[in-house]
């Protein structure tokens, strides 16, 4: 069975980052250009530091087994909070 791995992938132009969040092959090369998904994007160049990520596709990954880089890791620990407000918000009570 092989390996997964959630990282950033670039995509932005000159001075102007953007990043997607895609599954690739553990083992992969980083100029491959290959993923298998794509879970959502970061754009850390825009006022606000926008980042957009599917959760569920990534809870589905990562109960597969899929590793998360560091960068992927600390952008989620930052959002947990977030996500844990946002998930409230629709239970009832």
């Amino acid at each position: 069975m092989r390996e997964f791995k959630i990282r950033l992938k670039r995509i932005g132009r000159w001075r102007k980052p953007i990043y997607e969040i895609v599954v690739v092959f553990a083992g992969a090369r980083v100029k491959s250009g290959f993923s298998f998904e794509k879970l959502g994007f970061y754009s850390p160049a825009a006022p606000s530091k926008f980042f957009f990520a599917n959760f569920s596709r990534l809870s589905y990954w990562l109960m597969r087994g899929a590793t998360v880089s560091l960068t992927v890791g600390k952008l989620l620990g930052k959002l947990a909070p977030l996500r844990r407000v946002t998930a409230n918000i629709g239970a009832k009570n």
